[in-house]
Order: C-alpha cells, then sequence, then structure tokens
C-alpha cells in the first residue's frame, strides 16, 4: 500500500512539474507518517503473597519478608487476592502488570508454571534454594546471609502467630496444638510437619477471624461437601470445641472445608 502511494506522488509530481525536491519532501511526509515505534513496558519481577481465607494476614506475610531484606531491592513483593489466583490462575490481571517469580501463603493457589512456597516451609527451613536464589540476584552474599538469618528469626511459628493475629500467641498456641491433635486423632491421619505447621497458623488466624466476625459464610459447592463428608463435619466441629469454650466463636461448614484441605 505505502509502495503504491510512493508511486502515485512520483507520477503526480512530475504530470504536474514539480521540482525533484517538492516530490521528495512529500514522499518524506508519507513515510515518517506510515509507522509508529512503540516502547515495549518491562514488566517488574514480583513475589506475591497470599492467605487463603484473609487479606489482612496476607499483608502481614509480604511485611514479614520485606522486613528481613537488608536493602530495598528491585523487586515487588506484596499481598494478593487467593481465590482471584485460584480462579483464574494466568489469566489473572496481575499477569498482565508484573513478572510474578513465586508465591508465598498459607495455601497453594495451584497456579501453573508459577512456584510456590508456604509459610511451614519457610518456619521449618525446608527447601528454600529458589526464594536464595531470587533474592540472591539483588543482594551480596554477605546481605544474602543477613536475609537468611532474618528470615530465621523472623519466621518462627510463635512470631508469625504474634505478627498475624490480636491473640496472645501463648494461650492460642496451646489451644491450637490441642485442636491439632485432636483433628489427626479423630480424622485417623497423621499430619507431616509441614502441614502441620501450615494447618497451626491457619487455626490461629482462624479463630481471630472469628472473633472478629470475619468468618466465611459461604463457598462454591457447599452443598455438596455438606452432603459428602458429614462424618469429617462433625469430627472438625468436636475438635474446635476447645476453641468454642475459650473464645466463644464457632466454626462454620466453609471453614471446615478449608480445614480437612490439610488432610
Amino acid at each position: 500500500m505505502l509502495s503504491f502511494i510512493i508511486y502515485t506522488i512520483l507520477f503526480c509530481g512530475y504530470k504536474q512539474g514539480k521540482k525533484a525536491k517538492e516530490i521528495v519532501q512529500e514522499i518524506q511526509k508519507v513515510i515518517y507518517s506510515s509507522y509508529k515505534f512503540i516502547e515495549g513496558k518491562r514488566k517488574q519481577d514480583a513475589i506475591l503473597t497470599l492467605c487463603a481465607t484473609g487479606f489482612g494476614a496476607a499483608k502481614k506475610i509480604s511485611e514479614m519478608l520485606l522486613r528481613s531484606l537488608p536493602k530495598s531491592i528491585d523487586l515487588q513483593i506484596f499481598p494478593y487476592d487467593y481465590k482471584s489466583l485460584k480462579n483464574y490462575g494466568k489469566q489473572d490481571a496481575i499477569f498482565s502488570e508484573y513478572n510474578i517469580q513465586l508465591i508465598v501463603g498459607t495455601l497453594d493457589p495451584q497456579v501453573e508454571g508459577i512456584p510456590y512456597m508456604g509459610m511451614e516451609t519457610i518456619i521449618t527451613n525446608g527447601e528454600m534454594d529458589y526464594l536464595h536464589q531470587l533474592i540472591g540476584k539483588y543482594l551480596t552474599p554477605q546481605e544474602l546471609r543477613t536475609f537468611n538469618e532474618n528470615i530465621m528469626k523472623n519466621f518462627t511459628l510463635s512470631n508469625i502467630v504474634n505478627q498475624l493475629t490480636i491473640l496472645n500467641p501463648e494461650k492460642v498456641m496451646n489451644i491450637v496444638e490441642e485442636i491439632v491433635g485432636d483433628l489427626e486423632e479423630k480424622l485417623n491421619k497423621k499430619l507431616d510437619i509441614a502441614n502441620k505447621v501450615g494447618l497451626s497458623i491457619h487455626i490461629s488466624c482462624l479463630i481471630e477471624r472469628l472473633l472478629l466476625k470475619q468468618g466465611i459464610e459461604n463457598v462454591d459447592g457447599i452443598e455438596l461437601f455438606r452432603r459428602e463428608n458429614k462424618e469429617a463435619i462433625e469430627k472438625v466441629r468436636e475438635a474446635f470445641s476447645v476453641a468454642n469454650y475459650q473464645y466463644s466463636v464457632e466454626i462454620t461448614d466453609p471453614e471446615i472445608k478449608y480445614i480437612l484441605n490439610y488432610f
């Protein structure tokens, strides 16, 4: 199309007796107006922090990671909505804004191709090579050692419960330990250390949300869940009775559904 326009200008220009300079100037106008250079926007690397049942806990997790860094780095760490990632995966709008490198949280949203690290992994000092490699791009070896030391200090179970809730950490951890042990016995399944720590964090945050009247009242598929898990639901209610007594809170079926995910 462009070549046809240039040919037309040349033909008409000569027909009209225009000078070569005038014809060239007209051609330049056409050429320069025929393209537009769009500079691509570089997406910044980022880590998302999640909590399956609350945005507030995800925010505190991101703050704890940021506090562990010895200096500011060119890597965004911020909280995001678990349900949105779970429902939309890589189609979620966040992926058009950021180059998501890692997800850290209390429950895996299972986004294909994006590494996930549970809070329990950090607490138990489990497989953290990917986090070290990712953060290590922005730090010197000494700064990376400082980061690891800060992680070990900040991400103890008692400290996390203290950070994520307004409850007395010693009291709530004793209650949570009793609930988790009772659940293992009633459901006849021993959790590995990682899942046990993850469930402990989850129940600690759950008790606080119930106290604040922020419990989950409904989730997709809850009616089918009730029909297929009547016995398990009752066992969770029984195990949770110690929290009912101590804090005057009552667990809902959607909250039970999240707890049973750990088993």
